[in-house]
C-alpha cells in the first residue's frame, strides 16, 4: 500500500482506490485516500455484512453478477458494472441502477453516446 499511495499521491484527489481485498482497502483508508471501490467476488452473506461494515464508497461488480449483488447489497455507495463493452448494454445496466462502467472499448462507448 506504501508504494501505490505514493504512486497516486500527486492526483490522489482524482482518485478511487479499487481493490478485491478489504484489508488493502483499510490500508488505503488509514494512508489517506479518498473514495473506496471494493471490487466483489460473490454475493454470499459474508460479503453483504462486510459491506454494510466496512461501507466503501464504490461497490464494483462483474456484469453478471450485478443484478444479484445490487439486490443484496444495500448501502450508500455508488454502483461499478466492470468489463462491459457494448454501448446498448450500458445504457440498460445504467437503467438497472449502475452509476458507473467501466469499459476497454472506450472508442466506441464515446462514439456511440456522441451520437446519442
Amino acid at each position: 500500500m506504501d508504494s501505490v499511495m505514493q504512486a497516486v499521491h500527486p492526483a490522489l484527489p482524482q482518485c478511487v482506490i479499487i481493490s478485491f481485498d478489504v484489508p488493502c482497502l483499510i490500508q488505503a483508508r488509514q494512508r489517506g485516500a479518498g473514495p473506496v471501490g471494493w471490487a466483489l467476488e460473490d454475493v454470499s452473506n459474508v460479503s453483504v455484512a462486510r459491506a454494510s461494515e466496512f461501507k466503501p464508497e464504490y461497490l464494483f461488480a462483474g456484469d453478471r453478477m450485478f443484478p444479484q449483488a445490487r439486490a443484496a447489497f444495500k448501502g450508500a455507495w455508488r454502483w461499478a458494472v466492470y468489463q462491459v463493452q457494448d454501448p446498448a448494454y450500458a445504457v440498460r445496466l445504467t437503467a438497472q441502477g449502475a452509476d458507473l462502467v467501466e469499459t476497454d472499448a472506450i472508442g466506441e462507448m464515446l462514439a456511440a453516446f456522441r451520437c446519442l
